[in-house]
């Protein structure tokens, strides 16, 4: 190669070797801020849909709360001591629960509001998370397997507790 050629050559690599690496650095920064933001973005909504679901379940515990307290629910417990079904009319539930059985200490089905074929039925209940008042966090299982649903189990007394979600 000629003198001239060399010179050639070297001034188009000075020419596009500093923009080149430029381009690359600015490349692949671009990049790793994108993954980021990207995972920040996915954490946070992670957190909205945690905080989500904590505010369901506690409002769903408070539902069920609610519910035992009434006086037509203890004078239906009540009942189902003495050995009577309960005289419970339609609407005595918010309609955001799905299910609402009185189980014995066998967990053996007694009494269900909204599902009167599980009555001496066993609840299969897997316990997910208990806290300190006694409910027992659960998933909902019956004969076709786990549901989408939040189960609580709620202890009354030694003879009864309400399964319930």
């Amino acid at each position: 190669m000629t003198f001239t050629g060399r010179i050639r050559t070297y001034l188009i690599i000075i020419a596009l070797l500093p923009p080149m690496v430029i381009m690359s650095v600015v490349y692949f920064r671009t990049v790793k801020q994108l993954e980021s933001s990207y995972q920040q973005k996915a954490y946070s909504k992670l957190q909205g849909y945690q905080q989500f679901d904590k505010r369901l379940r506690a409002g769903i515990r408070g539902q069920i709360t609610g519910v035992l307290d009434s006086p037509t629910w203890r004078k239906a417990i009540l009942r189902l001591r003495s050995g009577k079904r309960p005289a419970i009319e339609d609407g005595s539930l918010p309609p955001t629960l799905d299910f609402f059985e009185i189980t014995d200490s066998m967990q053996t089905v007694v009494w269900s509001y909204r599902r009167p074929g599980l009555i001496g039925e066993s609840v299969d209940w897997k316990i997910r998370q208990a806290d300190t008042n006694g409910y027992i966090e659960s998933v909902e299982y019956d004969r076709l397997g786990p549901h989408g649903a939040v189960g609580f189990y709620i202890p009354i007394d030694s003879s009864l507790a309400v399964y319930a979600g």
